[in-house]
């Protein structure tokens, strides 16, 4: 079986045949609606860049509005299809199997943004001037935009102004793939980049479904094939964080193909892009019979982060970047940092997020210690799953394609709070209509509130499910004394 059927929820027919074809049904609608949302980013394409002020149908004051009815109407075929995908065999319904075709239409959805505009965030824009001051031999962790030496490059490639101020803070390998772009030219350096943002999307999904095989969880797959951060990050977003989550991907096939190695290596990598995946070591390590095994384990992955800045570092960069800036200025989506912004200055806030940090990661390394006996690959996808959540929770600026690396995770584990995550940061981008269209970046708050609210219910859930488990296996543990 590929698929496999749940017991939970019995069909009510009795005709197998008959079960099979409601579901397939659902899943084909779904995967149509998936289909045709995502060509919608066309007509959201060209009503980003035209100059009128109306649209076909609506104008740019509706764009916030229509990006997020865009995630959510995705959202919704993607659970759709998941929920089927519980139901199903892997027998051909009208020649082709279910995974054939959920991988059919991902693999459309895909290719088929390669042709429309990036209208999520300007992002790349910055990825792109990055690498061209690189390659004028200028260090872009040194250098910002208002560099006079840069007069004619910032004219010429138009890179964000509210970026100008700021120095780059992208580790060495996403710098290195960001000059490897602008060196085709202002012309071509976005399309370079689209067909990089391509591809990894693209093994991301491969390396994703080897991994599900391997588990025998292919009725998860639905979860990945379809998410709409998956998509819509990387073929209209066009960030950099599907590299990331390409790593954590990957990482995770490695381990499951028993190559811890190239596991280490593979995060170090992920490392060198965005620094989030190095927090995947941290479940790893502890699962470790011994400090010995844990060293070996870790040893490569930070060969790999050390060489990558070393080269940095011997091509004549310095690459620390602006992140301390970062911290002090940005501020968006952080449901933490609109009480802490009120009520503390930002050092005091810095302290309390390092605080925060802290025991939650001791809280994680405790749980994930006391169980490791018992450490399955779902179980680490979870752990790690909350590594990787931490420092988004405290993060004074969260956009909804910082999850980005969760999906590979969540698909192996799926986890109700993760998910709900994922489902309700895109409210964010209600603040695009205005900036669009009058070109005010001004966050109304009820994204930030629907967020709290959703941050609450997460801790909820997974407090009872913690209660449920420490229950479960109190009630174990007194039946094995009895017997």
């Amino acid at each position: 079986m590929i698929f496999s059927v749940s017991d939970k929820y019995p069909a009510k027919t009795n005709n197998p045949m008959k079960k099979e074809y409601f579901f397939y049904g659902i899943l084909v609608l779904s995967a149509l609606g998936m289909l045709t949302t995502t060509l919608m980013s066309y007509y959201l394409s060209y009503l980003f860049k035209s100059s009128n002020e109306y649209g076909l149908l609506f104008d740019k004051n509706d764009f916030g509005g229509l990006v997020i009815a865009q995630f959510l109407i995705m959202s919704i075929c993607m659970l759709s299809s998941w929920y089927a995908c519980t139901k199903l065999s892997d027998k051909k319904l009208f020649f082709i199997t279910p995974v054939v075709l959920i991988t059919l239409i991902a693999v459309i959805c895909r290719g088929a943004l390669i042709g429309s505009n990036n209208y999520t965030s300007n992002d790349v824009d910055r990825y792109l001037f990055d690498g061209k001051v690189a390659i004028l031999e200028l260090d872009p962790y040194v250098t910002n935009h208002l560099d006079p030496q840069l007069e004619k490059a910032v004219a010429e490639w138009k890179p964000p102004a509210e970026h100008m101020k700021y120095s780059t803070l992208y580790p060495p390998l996403a710098l290195s793939l960001f000059s490897a772009s602008a060196a085709t030219g202002v012309e071509y350096a976005k399309f370079t980049w689209k067909l990089l943002v391509l591809a990894a999307s693209l093994l991301l999904l491969l390396f994703s479904f080897l991994t599900l095989k391997k588990l025998n969880l292919l009725h998860h797959y639905p979860l990945v094939a379809f998410s709409p951060l998956l998509i819509l990050e990387a073929g209209v977003g066009l960030h950099l964080d599907i590299f990331s989550a390409l790593a954590v991907s990957a990482a995770v096939y490695s381990w499951v193909s028993h190559r811890r190695l190239l596991t280490s290596v593979i995060l170090g990598l992920g490392a060198l892009i965005k620094i989030l995946p190095i927090l995947c070591f941290l479940p790893l390590v502890l699962i470790q019979p011994t400090i010995k095994r844990a060293i070996q384990l870790v040893l490569p992955g930070v060969i790999t982060i050390a060489l990558g800045y070393a080269i940095a570092i011997t091509i004549g960069l310095k690459p620390v970047g602006s992140l301390v800036v970062f911290f002090e200025k940005w501020r968006s989506g952080s449901p933490l940092f609109l009480w802490l912004d009120s009520n503390f200055t930002v050092w005091q806030s810095l302290f309390f997020c390092m605080g925060l940090a802290a025991a939650g990661l001791l809280l994680l390394t405790a749980h994930v210690y006391v169980r490791r006996q018992y450490a399955d690959t779902q179980f680490l996808c979870r752990a790690m799953q909350a590594a990787l959540a931490i420092p988004l929770l405290i993060s004074p600026v969260i956009f909804p394609w910082y999850l980005m690396p969760l999906v590979p995770l969540l698909v192996i584990a799926p986890t109700i709070s993760i998910l709900v995550w994922t489902l309700i940061l895109p409210l964010l981008y209600e603040v695009l209509g205005q900036f669009i269209c009058c070109k005010v970046w001004a966050p109304a708050t009820w994204p930030i509130y629907a967020i709290s609210l959703g941050y609450f219910a997460m801790l909820a859930l997974l407090i009872n499910q913690l209660i449920q488990r420490r229950a479960t296996s109190t009630l174990l543990a007194r039946k094995q004394s009895r017997v």
